[in-house]
């Protein structure tokens, strides 16, 4: 569940231009070493050095390899969709290119989107009417994912609706690859997404579908029912235009995905995982950005209007990682939000990737198994941990996230005094900060 003051604390997701990436020299090397062996001819060895150079966050090297594909076969289907390519008739064209001119087709034939479908305006209301019914609200849009992974109803605008989709598309892609190796994953049926324009009706629709009678915190935007298996987010938060409600939804959307695909909540109970890996998980799946039709997961997108660089040393200084760890369930204090976000970030890519490859095996245990004692079986002790993390966030993470958000402000500032030097800059530019060994190099 999200709160206003948790999104204010945390990273946020939302869509900007990306910055510079930090990108392991190890991994750089083997990537270089790698590729002297591949030839002009044959496009599965370039496949292959993609599959690296994406696992090691090497996303200049994942699409030169990928492009160098297209070279030797044009119509490789899998370099063509990991760029973002869709293929329309006998060409290959951007799936966002494509997504345009969709619409601008559609619209001129007089037809509306209804789901995946364009239908007559007559036939949307028909099946609108319908699903009214059975849903219980009065939405006016839905819009499905062109993968399957969710189907979005909003009060809002169809626009929303389209961004939430591809919100949806995008988290869900990133957790697969993610994961794929750690939980059994299961493709589940589209999920829910219900998007409000208002608090009042955002928190009626949950009493309803949930049977609560307790109710919800006002600061509360965003959350997943395990109950009713929706996920329900509040668009009346945040700056105006800024699109924060994509945060909570992709932040959501990992808890949904926790249920509904790996399982994670199955045997345990509702949210009795330790919140600390259920909240740090969801924070840094949450905070990714896009490359082509691959997510780059450990990518970070900040709001450029956070204070988070700010406030994250005193949090770490604060938090102490024993009593951190040891809470459980579903909620947790706002703060801790931001400290679960920096200790799986650190845990996944600090010190060259140090503990990697132990806290993958401690997250492959699964619910039950998620116990600090666990923990320091399986990845290291606390004490051991605890000064070389916080050493690290200072050291490290703070101080990129601090240029990284000057960077961000100050170019899209430049970009709106250009446009309108009137216009409040947009939040939610994107960096990218990665730092991991490599794994091991495919065989040439």
């Amino acid at each position: 569940m999200r709160s206003i003051l948790a999104l204010s604390l945390c990273l946020t997701c939302l869509c900007g231009a990306a910055g510079a990436l930090e990108q392991s020299p190890d991994a750089q090397k083997a990537y270089d070493e790698m590729i002297k062996h591949y030839n002009d001819k044959d496009a599965k060895p370039w496949i292959a050095a993609a599959d690296f150079a994406y696992q090691n966050f090497l996303y200049d090297k994942f699409q030169e390899a990928l492009e160098k594909v297209l070279t030797i076969e044009p119509n490789n289907t899998t370099a063509r969709a990991r760029l973002g390519y869709l293929r329309v008739g006998n060409e290959w064209v951007k799936a966002a290119d494509a997504d345009e001119k969709e619409i601008t087709d559609n619209t001129a034939k007089g037809l509306v989107q209804y789901g995946r479908n364009w239908v007559k305006p007559e036939q949307a209301e028909a099946q609108r009417t319908a699903e009214r019914k059975v849903l219980g609200w009065n939405f006016d849009f839905r819009v499905d994912s062109r993968l399957g992974f969710a189907s979005v109803y909003t009060s809002g605008t169809i626009e929303d609706a389209r961004k939430a989709a591809a919100m949806a598309e995008t988290t869900g892609s990133a957790y697969w690859e993610f994961y794929k190796n750690v939980f059994n994953l299961k493709m589940p049926p589209p999920l829910k997404v219900f998007l409000f324009k208002d608090r009042a009706t955002f928190e009626d629709v949950i009493a309803k579908g949930t049977h609560s009678q307790q109710p919800l915190g006002r600061s509360t935007i965003g959350l997943y029912s395990i109950t009713t298996k929706v996920l329900y987010v509040r668009m009346d938060t945040g700056e105006a235009g800024a699109d924060s409600y994509l945060a909570t939804e992709a932040h959501e959307m990992v808890h949904a995905l926790d249920d509904r695909i790996a399982g994670v909540f199955k045997g345990s109970g509702a949210y009795s995982n330790p919140a600390w890996m259920d909240e740090g998980r969801a924070e840094y799946l949450g905070t990714y950005s896009r490359h082509g039709m691959e997510v780059q997961p450990g990518s970070v997108n900040v709001n450029a209007r956070s204070a988070i660089p700010m406030i994250m040393k005193d949090l770490i200084a604060e938090v102490q990682l024993k009593k951190l760890m040891g809470a459980q369930g579903g909620f947790m204090e706002a703060e801790s939000y931001a400290v679960s976000f920096a200790l799986n970030y650190y845990l996944l890519h600090g010190e060259g990737g140090k503990y990697t490859a132990a806290f993958r095996r401690f997250m492959a245990l699964g619910p039950g198994r998620w116990s600090l004692k666990d923990f320091e079986l399986t990845v290291g002790k606390l004490d051991v941990i605890e000064p070389a993390y916080k050493k690290y966030v200072n050291e490290t993470l703070i101080p990129l996230l601090q240029a990284a958000q000057k960077e961000s402000m100050d170019k899209e500032e430049a970009r709106n005094e250009q446009k309108d030097p009137q216009a409040p800059p947009k939040a939610g530019i994107r960096f990218k900060i990665p730092e991991l060994k490599p794994t091991e190099a495919p065989q040439k």
